[in-house]
């Protein structure tokens, strides 16, 4: 007897791992379609959310029957993950040195031969050996401090970080009539900049794509200045 002939069904196997690994992290949504983070999956650090929206992307062959291609550059995942491209693209490139994600014209997508350690991630599990490397880097050398993580000015740095109110300030423009017509991150910035609140564009997408998901803002790609980009409106 050959090992296939143990596999029933192959793509039962798959479509059973996928939902295993993330089951109450994510659910579908059609029409349109779209993957939708839970209080859960929305709570996962980078790299778990990275991973868990990947698995999620390639199970849509298991959820409708037409093809669903969903744009996963890193661009993308910016903007649908709410991770900053500073932020994202070393957790990217730590997944696939890792051999967890490949990289296809751009996009990036799961390994399924790998779905098993790719679970096991998610969970944030590790390997027994990476579990050593860090057990004896941990211990600390006798007649030493250990140091904090955050030094006084770092912790006031992230304090700072964390005053920014974009999500009520969203809020404000919002009741305010700024989102009756589409507006691109580029002009919401502008807008929170005339109002003394700074702003990137990359820290306006996370809060953004949560409005979307909340059915306060619905969202659509325009083209501005050559370029196709997310544009809100208010629902």
């Amino acid at each position: 007897m050959a090992l296939k002939d143990l596999v029933a069904d192959r793509g039962k196997v798959a479509e059973g791992m996928i939902e295993t690994i993330i089951s109450g992290f994510v659910r579908y949504e059609l029409n349109p379609n779209e993957i939708v983070f839970t209080p859960e999956g929305a709570a996962l650090n980078n790299d778990a959310k990275v991973l868990i929206y990947l698995v999620a992307a390639l199970g849509w062959q298991y959820v409708i029957e037409e093809k669903h291609n969903t744009d996963t550059k890193p661009a993308d995942l910016e903007e649908t993950l709410g991770i900053p491209g500073g932020t994202l693209r070393p957790v990217l490139k730590k997944l696939k040195d890792a051999h967890l994600l490949t990289v296809v014209d751009g996009h990036y997508s799961i390994r399924p031969s790998n779905l098993d350690a790719i679970g096991r991630a998610a969970r944030g599990e590790k390997s027994a050996q990476t579990a050593k490397k860090v057990t004896k880097k941990s211990k600390a050398r006798p007649g030493k401090e250990t140091s904090s993580p955050l030094s006084e000015g770092d912790t006031n740095k992230t304090k700072k970080k964390s005053g920014v109110p974009i999500r009520s300030s969203l809020d404000e423009l919002i009741g305010d009539g700024f989102f009756n017509e589409f507006r691109t991150l580029g002009q919401v910035s502008d807008r929170l900049h005339e109002q003394a609140i700074i702003a990137k564009v990359t820290s306006l997408s996370g809060p953004a794509a949560e409005f979307v998901r909340d059915k306060k803002l619905q969202r659509k790609k325009i083209e501005n200045k050559g370029k196709q980009v997310w544009a809100y409106k208010a629902i």
